[in-house]
Order: C-alpha cells, then structure tokens, then sequence
C-alpha cells in the first residue's frame, strides 16, 4: 500500500512539473465519428482506458485505449443502454442502464453483466457517483416533466430514494473527503451540494453555482475538489473550484458535449462526449483526477472482489446440495453444469437454510423436442423434505419453464407463487387471485438457450430479475428463511453459474421459518424398486410411478433390504379406490371392541377403501396399521388383540383420536421406534404416544403390508436413531 501510495505522490509532482511544458486546457479530437449520438459514459480504468457508451451502435460499450484504438467490450443484453459509468476499488464497472431502470455491473475479466440494483420507481438513471465507502449516487431525471431524483445504492444492491421533486438531475460527484455530494440540474442550471452522513443519507441542501444560460450534463472532479462540468449547449467545460467560484472555461469543438472524466496514465487527461461529431474529444490539465488518484490508492487485496458473494456450485461435484426424493441418477455434473433429467419429480436442496440473500444463476431448458413443455424451478424458503402427498417442499417457487403459457393463468417467463402451504403476497393482483406474481414483462428465451435469474429475498419479499430487468416480485411470504432447492419436473434442464450473497438476518419469528433438516434419507428413488426386496409375487403388483409408488393389491408384502434398529420413519399415504359402506367394529379406548345391548361386537357402517399398514424390525405382529375403521390409523394391532399383553400394553397400541383425512387424500405417518417404545403421529396429531411393544426385535426390515386392497405410497424417509 505504502509503495502505491509513494508511486501516487511521485508521479503527481513528475506531472506538476511538466505541465508548465505542456498546452493544458486546449482540448483536440480524440477519436473520429465512431459512436452515436448517444456517446456517453465514460471512465477510465487502471490502466488509462476509457470506456464510453454506444460505440458504432446503441447498447454497446466500447473500450479506447489511451492510443485511441477502439473496440466493442460489451453489448448490453435486451433493451440496456448505458449512460453514466463508474468503477469501484475492486475494478466492477457500474452502468446507469436508463431504459430498464437498472444499474448493472459488469465484471471486466470474465464480461460477465448483472443486475446490480432495480428500481420501478427510477425514470432513468442517467449519471453515477461513487463513495469512497462503496456506496453509490445517481442522478434520474425526467425530462418530459423537467424534474428529476436523487438515489443512493448501498452496497447491497439496495436502493434509497434521497430527494424527489428535483429539476432535472443529471451531472453528479462525490467530493475527494467523501463529505460533499454535488448534482447539478441541467434544464434549471444549478449545481447543487449536499453534506452526506455516516450513513449515506444527504442533508443541508445548498446552491453551490448557477449559470443563467446553457445546460449542464457530465461533472467530474479533480484531485483537489475542482468541478469540471459540461455546459451542453456553449460548448464547455467549466471549471469549477469547491466553493463554487468558476475558474476558467474550456472550448471542447461541438456545441453539445455530454459526458467526462479523467484518465490518461498520469490522471491528467480528460476525455470528453462531443455529440455534435460523435466522437471523445481531450485536453491536459493541471491536476490529476479523483477517480485515477482512488485507482493508484487502491489496493485489490483489501477489497471484497465478490462483493460478498460466494459459489454454490464448484463445477465439478454436488457438494453442498442434498438430493432429498430423487434417484441417484436424477442430478449429475456435465461440463461444468448441475443437470436434472427431470425424472422422477423431486428436488436437490442446499446443505444450510438461508434467509435474507440475493442469488444468481443461469439456466437452460433441453427438452426433446426443444418445442416440448420444459418445466424446472427455484424453491425458496423450503421445507427439508416433500409436503404430505407431493414431491415437492413447502415455500415460494421461482418459475423455470418454457413453452407453457395460458393467458391469465401462468407464463414461462418467470412467475412468483407459493406452494404447498406457504403463503406471499404478489405484487400485481393475479386475475384469478392466485398467490402468483405474473411477469410485468416476457424476457425469457426459448428452450435451448441460456437465461439469467437474479433473486432478491429480503424481509420476506422476493424480487426476481429476467435477463437483466426485474420483472416479478412477492411479499409477506411465510415461510421467510429455509432452504433453498432446484427443482426435478418431467425434462433435462442445465444450471450454471451459482452465487449468493448472504445478507443481514431481520431475525423472523419460528413460525416464519421452515423446519430444520433432521437427516431424513429418502428409501424410495421414484423410478425404481432399488433398495427393497425382490419377491416373483410383486411382479407387475407394486409400480413406481414418479414420486408415487404404487400396489395394486395383488402382490404381496415389500420389504427393505436393509434392517432397522432405531429409526424415525415418514410414510404418506392413501386409499385409491372408491369407498363402500362397511360395517366395522367400535375399538374402546381400552383397546377392547364395545359390544352391544346383547353382548355382541358392536359395529358401525363406515366409508371404507382398504388396508395395509407398515411392519417394523421384520415382525408382522409390530404392525403400524392402515385402515378406515372408527378407531382410525396408527393402532398395532398385533398387540391390541393379543391376550398376553396387559391391558396397559392393549390401551397404549390404541389411538387416541382418530386423526384420518378423507379417504382419497393425503395422510402422513412420523413413526418413532426407540427400543421397545413406538410413537406414531398422523397428520400433525399424536395417536400412539411412547407405547411398549414386548418382546419386539432388537432389528429388522421394515415392509409396506398387502391386504389384497389397492393403496398408494410417497415420500418414505427413515432416519437411524444412534446411541
């Protein structure tokens, strides 16, 4: 740092030297008529280039280097146009994209360009400004009304609205102390400084200078806190001292410049914007640049070239991801690339829950054909495993699909919706009053092609960015912290280029977060039968149908292959076929069958659909069981009816409450056997609580019973108990 800084102080007194030798302030072309009459920009690099907007054509960027040789760096993507451009210590370049409403960064080593901050609210971000601190400033005017605003974007990404009500924002500068901003407003022609506190806010407003003829455009300063300002219309750049007083004049060859900074290897060349010609136009100065004295006293290793933001995928395994409901054969690496071939339904989570973030990614959908339905997703704030009856978590769904729209209903240019019992708020009403934000716009490329995503989840509100415009966006959204996971669903879809930037916690409340994993490893991988127990009798009987696995009734029991000690087991489940009327006998709390007036079973007719149940350690009498009697699910009744057991033993296999949905949906079992003692909640309520199952095996498989009835199973998930 120390030799940066001696290597500052020498070359700006070799300069001062020299400059009585040189003709200073006589500005000469630069470069000829190689941009549009939408040049704009510029700023210099380290090294003395400049970059300048709209070089032979509107939203590119072009790069000069300090011998005037001309090259396009970038083309902005959609309809980006760039006009004010900075650079931070870390070397980003910050554009003013006006028409999308942005500021994007774009990283000069990979070219790479990012939505940087987005505000509806913005007319057109025309000029920036940068803090020492990293915060930035920018002007947006609007010029129909001849009014304009003032913005800070912090660090973050986020933006701040300072003043509204303005005339016509347009040059704009941070003083050398980092204390003063000044913005000027062109149509009204005054320059305007403000005092900036600690925490980027501005206050006491003051009239630094006002001119009574001809515009002002782009406003730079120099090292010691001079102003140089475009005067749009005369055909100069005035010079203007800290306190306002104008200390010369420069002629610059057109009537119209519009923008300015400084450059050269030694800071002491400007480069200006001259419309009139299309071309940079430079002079020589006395004293070096702010911008290139912040670039000389810069020092990369201080800085956080990421800006905070780390990968989630290191390109060469799935290290950091959890795949929860898939086979092992559903996601895999290519080429750099996470893969999903889209079978069985399912999704891979992160290894960590996150709560306030932005992240950023790309995606592709491959579909056969390409004109076929691609449909994947971003789950945020998920839950650790599958919602009862579904393959997919609780949380808010980041739409990734293509060539599936209904007017009115979805779109496959990124939709916002919650799903499966968590809830938000879309920005814009849906029409059928859907949880779902419906895009503001249609940004997405077609299958086959690459699309960026950038997600801002902040607060419990999520703002999703399309190929570099933001486009939808929800609130309210509880759960507001979980996992986040990419989705399996039909079709081959690429992801790449995986970021995040964690952000402060807002501490939500428990019941605004979803639950934490417990290591559950799902025993079913949707598309096959791996992992249980072939038997002849099961041909054709038991059929895995995506994250459904399906008996027709006709086979008989399947077994795991592996034996369980301790376990904690999730099983959803239910009964296909039709109900029919079927007397049933009422089971006592006791666990004894009532009888009636003459001593007989007493019975009741209910809906009934079938039977079947789970067999725990290898032993039909420990059986979890599943059926439509009045008792309801969850009895063992191996040991209900066993005359051996005590009646302490019968009361505590029987349930509590009968907790069954609705034949035809949903139930879901979370099954505790620890030694000896079981417990069965279903649907949420505890029927068997810590019941003693004497003489139950130490260890076994576990299988899901045939009962010759037709029933379905999904999301089965153990976790072993250790000692």
């Amino acid at each position: 740092m120390r030799s940066l800084l001696a290597l500052a102080v020498l070359s700006l007194s070799l300069s001062c030297a020299h400059a009585d030798e040189e003709k200073l302030f006589v500005a000469t072309p630069f470069t000829k008529d190689i941009f549009t009459p939408g040049i704009e920009g510029p700023n210099c690099d380290k090294e003395g280039n400049v970059y300048v907007v709209n070089l032979e054509t509107q939203q590119t960027i072009g790069k000069v280097t300090p011998e005037g040789k001309a090259s396009i760096f970038v083309t902005l993507p959609g309809k980006s146009t760039g006009n004010g451009i900075v650079f931070d210590q870390a070397g980003f370049m910050y554009v003013a994209d006006y028409v999308e409403h942005n500021v994007l960064k774009i990283d000069p080593k990979t070219k790479k360009i990012a939505v940087y901050a987005h505000d509806d609210r913005m007319n057109q971000p025309n000029d920036l400004a940068i803090h020492p601190g990293g915060d930035l400033y920018a002007s947006d005017p609007n010029w129909g009304k001849e009014t304009g605003q003032l913005w800070r974007i912090d660090k973050s990404g986020k933006t701040h609205l300072l003043e509204k009500d303005m005339g016509t924002t347009n040059g704009i500068e941070v003083s050398p102390d980092g204390k003063k901003l000044y913005v000027n407003e062109s149509i009204q022609k005054n320059v305007w400084v403000y005092d900036i506190q600690p925490d980027g806010s501005i206050k006491n407003k003051k009239v630094l200078a006002k001119f009574p003829d001809h515009g002002f455009d782009g406003m730079r300063a120099d090292v010691e806190g001079n102003l140089y300002v475009t005067r749009h219309g005369k055909g100069t750049v005035a010079v203007l001292s800290p306190e306002g007083k104008v200390l010369r004049e420069i002629d610059v060859l057109g009537k119209h410049p519009s923008n300015i900074c400084f450059g050269g290897k030694d800071g002491r060349t400007v480069y200006v914007c001259e419309v009139d010609h299309k071309r940079l136009v430079s002079f020589r100065v006395d004293k070096p640049g702010l911008a290139w004295k912040r670039w000389q006293e810069s020092d990369p290793s201080c800085c956080d070239v990421d800006e905070g933001f780390r990968d989630m995928f290191n390109g060469k395994d799935l290290s950091g991801w959890v795949n929860v409901n898939c086979d092992k054969s559903t996601w895999s690496v290519r080429d750099g690339m996470i893969v999903t071939s889209g079978h069985p339904t399912g999704f891979m989570r992160t290894d960590k829950q996150y709560e306030n973030f932005i992240m950023e990614f790309d995606w592709r959908h491959m579909p056969k054909p390409l004109t076929a339905v691609g449909n994947s997703g971003l789950f945020v704030w998920g839950d650790p495993i599958p919602a009862i009856g579904t393959g997919y978590t609780r949380g808010i769904e980041v739409q990734v699909l293509v060539n599936l729209e209904k007017e009115g209903f979805y779109t496959s240019h990124g939709d916002l919706f919650s799903i499966w019992g968590a809830t938000c708020t879309p920005d814009r009403p849906h029409p059928n009053g859907w949880d779902r934000c419906l895009p503001s716009e249609r940004r997405c490329k077609g299958a086959g092609e690459w699309n960026h995503y950038r997600v801002e989840a902040v607060d419990g509100t999520i703002k999703l960015a399309v190929n570099g415009k933001f486009v939808s966006g929800v609130s309210k959204c509880n759960p507001r912290k979980g996992y986040l996971a990419l989705e399996s669903e039909g079709s081959e879809c690429h992801f790449k280029n995986l970021k995040i930037k964690e952000l402060p916690t807002s501490n939500p409340k428990p019941s605004e977060v979803a639950d934490l994993a417990k290591g559950f490893t799902s025993i079913y991988s949707g598309l096959n039968l791996e992992g249980w127990k072939a038997d002849p009798k099961n041909k054709g009987a038991w059929t895995p149908r995506d994250f459904v696995l399906d008996y027709n009734g006709k086979g008989t029991d399947l077994w795991t292959e592996k034996e369980y000690g301790d376990f904690e087991m999730v099983v959803d489940w239910r009964f296909p076929a039709k109900a029919k009327k079927t007397p049933r006998p009422v089971i006592l709390p006791s666990g004894e069958e009532a009888k009636d007036e003459s001593g007989k079973p007493k019975m009741v007719e209910v809906d009934d659909a079938g039977d079947s149940g789970v067999y725990l350690r290898g032993n039909s009498k420990s059986q979890v069981n599943m059926w439509c009697w009045p008792v309801g699910s969850g009895e063992v009744y191996g040991y209900r009816t066993d005359p051996k057991m005590s009646a302490e033993v019968r009361k505590g296999v029987t349930p509590k409450e009968r907790a069954d949905k609705p034949i035809g949906q949903w139930n879901r079992f979370h099954i505790t056997m620890n030694g000896e003692r079981l417990t069965v909640v279903l649907n949420g309520k505890t029927v068997i609580e810590n019941a003693e199952l004497p003489g139950v095996p130490q260890r076994g498989p576990i299988a899901l019973q045939n009962h010759g009835d037709a029933v379905q199973f999904a999301n089965l998930f153990i976790r072993e108990l250790k000692d």
